[in-house]
């Protein structure tokens, strides 16, 4: 790094990776929002500036970036609790595995009315065939081999999360006939934090390194 702010990007000769115009340019763009103003906590950058040179193997020279003073605020990311998760899967498999499933799904729907779950947001999805896509997944082309049904509820408490496994190891011994289900090796319900971000007065922030 020189005074003026150019440097030389390198790596320990030996060592795996590659270092080159292609390879820098994608780190230095990544999650930039903005490349003429890209707000750090020392300054606000301006990329478009900035002239890459190749300067021998694995070795890129970078000058000329330019930029603004630092903003009057800092961004602070907020850890905060926003409920529980209830979750637990069950499995079909062979023909019929995919009415199987939907069954199921309005069986537990109707489960969850009857004890009276209040989850601000429940879902019923089938692995392989509309977990991602949701509504939008188009029907499958062919009768699949297996389903794999995972059930999840957000809600207020734990005791509400903790209905999700309950109804579903009923599913298990008095549900539909094949209905396979998972020996669980971890808690079925957990806690969320959820992660929030605000902008605070940088005279506000008093920063400390410790040494432990």
């Amino acid at each position: 790094m020189e005074a003026d702010g150019s440097a030389v990007i390198a790596k320990v000769p030996g060592s795996g990776g590659r270092i080159d115009l292609q390879t820098v340019k994608e780190q230095m763009f990544y999650e930039v929002h903005d490349p003429r103003r890209y707000i750090t906590p020392d300054v606000i950058v301006d990329f478009s500036t900035a002239v890459l040179e190749l300067a021998g193997p694995d070795r890129v020279r970078i000058s000329g970036v330019s930029g603004l003073p630092r903003t009057d605020t800092l961004k602070v990311s907020l850890g905060c609790t926003e409920g529980y998760i209830g979750e637990d899967m069950f499995f079909y498999a062979g023909p019929g595995c995919l009415e199987k499933a939907r069954l199921a799904k309005r069986i537990l729907e109707e489960r969850f009315a009857m004890a009276g779950l209040q989850a601000d947001e429940l879902r019923i999805d089938f692995l392989g065939v509309n977990a991602v896509l949701g509504a939008a997944s188009p029907e499958p082309a062919c009768e699949p081999n297996e389903i794999a049904v995972r059930v999840a509820a957000r809600t207020r408490t734990r005791e509400e999360a903790a209905k999700v496994g309950r109804e579903i190891d009923s599913m298990a011994v008095c549900g539909l006939a094949s209905t396979g289900k998972r020996v669980p090796h971890q808690d079925r319900t957990r806690e969320i934090i959820g992660v929030w971000s605000a902008l605070v007065p940088r005279t506000l922030i008093q920063s400390q390194v410790r040494f432990v």
